[in-house]
């Protein structure tokens, strides 16, 4: 066009699905051809034919990629894996030119991260991260932020842990008080789960190796069950929760299994000791949370499954069990939440009266269901907890809701009206939902699209300004400033 202004001249506009545009100089291009050569990664001139660049890589069988300055393809840089390792060569970029600038960020997992748990306690006032993935390990991270005018968030990996033979598909934590005499430190373990139906007890440590290094880790003590059992050994551990059992160092946990099965048992003295397991076998349990309320006399049990159920479990009369009891226990308030599996779920309690559960499922729903709490001892728990009111947004997300988490972690918001909750999936996208205390209802208060495929999980880092952890086929972080996400 004649009447284009001179200022978008020569110039390249591109937009992807990140919602940015980039925006490339192209007034003096170079035309080149790039490929192999036997073993040889060549870069020829696509006019007169020159060979600009030539490097043995060891063939275009291996993974590769290729940068170069787009007025001066010999400001290169070339990356390519061999010999187990990642191997780069670049030349100094010409001056002016952007090419030869590269980074290297080290290797999070080699496949998905299927599992982000928080450590309970920070360690050196810095939030600790356990990321479980399908490459039969899970690490330790700590959450840093970068100093300067850039300042953002990122992760730092400090270990990385190997025991389990199959994807570590739950994580959960729990710091108690030391019963040595001798010792003040409070202590924390870490429980793994695995696709083999285990669940592994880690002694997590911390100690400082200079003024500024801190060495992360953990150490295997015993697994659960301790003999191996040839049913329960094709059921995948799907959840895993914690919770603190009475003043001797006790923790209870509720394992959710493939097989429909809740499996309640207690650790203690670095021992697994089985107390009871949920009857009604579901279909799949995907989920499995503590409900811990002053207006129990002992936490109830919260469980979702693929039936698109969600379920209450009264696990009092276990809590005192100091031995292995063969009854199984039972549900007392079964809730219909989505139509298809019910994949990621959250709740609060509000004022120790009102319990908001926020879920997502296979159906692309967002389901909002609220809950009365009474303090009653003459009544039972049918009665102390019953659903007021459900609110359901039938398209809020593209496609399956996979991962869910409360961002607002205090039992009352400074407002009194508002909770926070946030909801991901398979379309990679991330929703940040208000739930009005009053009214009862979901609003959708930011969208942001994520670089994360197959999305699995969700954590809050912080809530001023909110901050998630994204974390599926790779790990990011998203900061929502005022409503906005960046």
């Amino acid at each position: 066009d004649e009447d284009e202004d001179e200022e978008g001249k020569d110039q390249v506009a591109d937009s992807g699905t990140d919602e940015s545009v980039v925006v490339a100089d192209v007034s003096s291009p170079v035309a080149a051809t790039i490929g192999f050569m036997r073993s040889d990664f060549v870069v020829l001139d696509a006019l007169s034919g020159q060979e600009l660049v030539r490097l043995n890589v060891g063939g275009g069988h291996r993974s590769w990629d290729f940068m170069s300055d787009l007025t001066d393809a010999t400001a290169y840089t070339v990356v390519f894996v061999r010999s187990g390792c990642i191997n780069w060569q670049s030349s100094a970029a010409r001056e002016g030119g952007s090419g030869g600038r590269s980074c290297l960020i080290n290797g999070f997992h080699g496949r998905e991260v299927i599992e982000v748990a928080q450590l309970d306690a920070q360690v050196n006032g810095k939030t600790v991260l356990l990321c479980g993935s399908e490459d039969n390990t899970w690490s330790i991270s700590t959450v840093e932020e970068h100093e300067g005018d850039d300042s953002h968030l990122f992760l730092k990996k400090h270990n990385m842990l190997h025991h389990h033979v199959s994807a570590v598909r739950a994580l959960s934590s729990c710091t108690i008080a030391s019963l040595d005499c001798a010792s003040a430190q409070d202590v924390t373990y870490v429980f793994s789960g695995c696709g083999k139906g285990t669940v592994v007890a880690w002694l997590f440590s911390a100690f400082s190796t200079s003024t500024v290094q801190v060495s992360y880790s953990a150490q295997a003590l015993t697994q659960w069950p301790s003999t191996r059992n040839s049913k329960q050994a094709h059921a995948r551990v799907m959840d895993i929760d914690v919770v603190k059992h009475g003043a001797n160092g006790a923790i209870l946990l509720a394992i959710a299994l493939s097989d429909g099965v809740i499996h309640i048992v207690k650790f203690e003295n670095n021992l697994f000791h089985p107390l009871a397991h949920t009857k009604n076998k579901q279909k799949c349990v995907l989920g499995c949370s503590w409900l811990d309320a002053s207006s129990f006399h002992a936490p109830i049990l919260i469980s979702a499954s693929t039936s698109g159920v969600i379920s209450f479990w009264d696990s009092n009369e276990h809590f005192s069990a100091s031995t292995h009891n063969s009854d199984s226990i039972g549900s007392f308030l079964d809730i219909s939440a989505h139509q298809s599996g019910v994949n990621a779920f959250s709740h609060v309690v509000v004022q120790e009266t009102t319990l908001f559960v926020v879920s997502g499922g296979d159906d692309n729903a967002v389901t909002l269901s609220v809950f009365d709490i009474t303090n009653d001892d003459s009544e039972t728990l049918t009665q102390c907890i019953a659903l007021t009111s459900q609110h359901s947004i039938a398209s809020a997300h593209s496609a399956a809701v996979t991962a869910c988490v409360c961002c607002s972690r205090a039992t009352s918001t400074t407002d009194g009206t508002r909770l926070l909750f946030a909801t991901s999936g398979a379309d990679s996208r991330v929703n940040v939902w208000s739930v009005d205390t009053e009214t009862k209802k979901l609003t959708l208060e930011s969208s942001h699209v994520s670089a994360i495929h197959d999305v699995h999980r969700l954590s809050l880092l912080s809530e001023s300004p909110l901050s998630l952890l994204v974390a599926g086929k790779g790990i990011e972080v998203v900061v929502c400033e005022q409503g906005t996400p960046s």
